[in-house]
């Protein structure tokens, strides 16, 4: 239920579009000069000892855009417009030329120390094609308000780089943890164990349950919702109210939220600043830039808005950043706010009461996770309307335990999955014992193990890894040797720890437990693929 989800979301709404009125937007009234937009890959995007302070690249693999409808309404179908799809995108220390007359003009800082110079933090994602800024999918229904292919979703940034504090315990179904499975498989990584929605559970709002998919680590999200956007602004182009090829907008809106998990155990409870994005489409790259440019501290945002700067004061209503919102983090963290140690939400800030803000400024340390997508022509019955089409960290299709391979492991957690579940009510819609599960209400309740997302479960088609092919890339060439040198083992190790890591399933012919020069006899013979 979308639209009734998103009641919560914008019960502030009212309150906000006053205090936009109040504001000066960025840009307006002039052509802001920032550089042309590059949309080959980034230069340091392989570089393996970046600069400090230098900007993070986020490569997301091409061709990966799948539709993944969250409502059961076959009746109605997502906008046929072009579709987001991810490229990259990055993130870094940015120091604007002059920031209030163009934020986007400037330079990364190669210096993390936000003690000598915080400045501000540059987001940047790079969109395949044209994608307009997202229109009001609440009340009234008009997500094409800015062109027909609007953009929707969420970044979620973890600006510690600790997944134990911060979180979405507002709407987390929303969110990256709650929906990447949706793609068949689990992301890398330890901090998404127990994280992930493997099979939709809904999280039913008890501190602890799992899947915690409300502890996503997130510090701040970016909202792309056009609710939530307050003004638009034709900083290049024809202003005729449609976002259009070549063109460059400013929106201005309380797009970019403080966690909403801290909001009652701190002592700003809501931070919403006003803010401003920007969307810049290229013919040339045939590609759309949606850039954000945030203070990290509040030196910045007195040069944003060419005042003086204000003091820690746990409002976002006057001058506010990173640094603000994370100086309240930490307050609250070791000093509660009265009748708040007791706190259920709790645990989202003791980490927080020991850490120094200003050892978390430099955006080179932060994560994030991106969720993006369109909707659908209409709301559906129930009032799901979200349609998700990529995600970054991305996920292997049929990887269930997050190595980023396919192997006879995931093919026996899968085998295990239809064993356990076949039948089962609340899994199995046919009732029956047959070797497979059928999820009728996919697009509500999915399951990860259903790997191309049609609503069926079962092993027929498996992809089954061929022997020595360590990075099932279909060649075994000099890739797979370098991981054979890593597994080599003449004794047994643990089977679920070589398990884990893929050693047993690519290496191990003989089924002794180990990779030896036995099983290297059988990689000497299908050595096949390009070196």
């Amino acid at each position: 239920m979308f639209t009734s989800k998103l009641n919560n979301l914008v019960r502030t709404w009212s309150a906000l579009r006053v205090r936009a009125s109040l504001r000066s937007v960025l840009c307006a009234g002039f052509v802001c000069t920032a550089p042309v937009l590059g949309i080959a890959t980034p230069a340091d995007v392989t570089d393996s000892s970046p600069i400090t302070g230098a900007k993070q690249v986020f490569m997301d693999p091409a061709d990966d855009m799948a539709l993944r409808r969250t409502d059961d309404d076959p009746s109605v179908d997502p906008l046929t417009g072009n579709w987001p799809e991810l490229r990259y995108a990055t993130l870094g220390h940015w120091i604007p030329a002059d920031a209030g007359a163009d934020p986007y003009f400037g330079v990364y800082s190669t210096n993390g120390d936000c003690n000598t110079n915080c400045d501000f933090f540059r987001l940047d994602m790079v969109f395949d094609g044209l994608v307009n800024p997202p229109g009001e999918v609440a009340v009234p229904y008009n997500p094409t308000q800015y062109g027909p292919n609007p953009l929707f979703g969420w970044v979620e940034l973890d600006i510690d780089a600790n997944e134990n504090t911060g979180g979405d315990t507002d709407q987390p179904s929303l969110g990256y943890s709650a929906n990447v499975a949706r793609w068949g498989g689990m992301p890398q990584g330890t901090r998404f164990v127990d994280r992930i929605s493997a099979d939709g559970e809904p999280w039913g709002g008890t501190f602890g349950a799992l899947p915690a998919t409300y502890r996503s680590g997130q510090e701040f999200f970016l909202i792309f919702q056009g609710d939530f956007y307050a003004s638009a602004d034709c900083v290049d182009g024809n202003s005729n109210g449609a976002f259009e090829s070549g063109e460059t907008w400013t929106l201005g809106g309380d797009f970019f939220w403080r966690a909403p998990g801290y909001d009652p155990i701190t002592y700003a409870l809501l931070y919403r600043p006003y803010v401003t994005i920007r969307f810049k489409h290229s013919i040339i790259e045939d590609a759309t830039m949606v850039s954000f440019v945030y203070p990290l501290d509040n030196t910045a945002h007195a040069a944003l808005y060419g005042s003086t700067r204000e003091s820690h004061n746990f409002s976002s209503s006057d001058a506010n950043s990173i640094n603000e919102a994370m100086f309240d983090l930490n307050l609250a963290g070791y000093d509660p706010p009265p009748g708040t140690s007791g706190h259920a939400y709790r645990p989202l800030l003791e980490d927080w009461g020991s850490q120094d803000p200003l050892d978390h400024l430099d955006p080179w340390n932060w994560r994030c996770t991106f969720l993006f997508g369109t909707v659908l022509d209409s709301v559906a019955q129930g009032g799901e309307a979200l349609v998700w089409t990529d995600a970054w960290p991305n996920v292997v299709a049929d990887d269930f335990n997050g190595d980023g391979l396919v192997t006879k492991t995931d093919l026996q957690m899968l085998t295990d999955y239809i064993t356990t579940h076949d039948g089962e009510a609340n899994y199995d819609a046919d009732g029956q014992v047959n070797r497979q599960i059928d999820r009728a209400s996919f697009s509500d309740r999915f399951s990860m193990h259903d790997g191309d997302y049609d609503g069926l479960v079962t092993t027929n088609g498996f992809p089954v890894q061929d022997a020595c092919d360590y990075d099932n890339d279909d060649y075994v060439d000099l890739e797979d040797f370098r991981a054979f040198q890593a597994c080599y083992s003449t004794t047994p190790l643990d089977p679920e720890v070589l398990a884990n890591v893929g050693c047993l399933d690519a290496f191990d012919d003989n089924g002794d437990l180990d990779v030896d020069l036995n099983d290297f006899a059988v990689f000497r013979s299908v050595l096949n693929g390009p070196v």
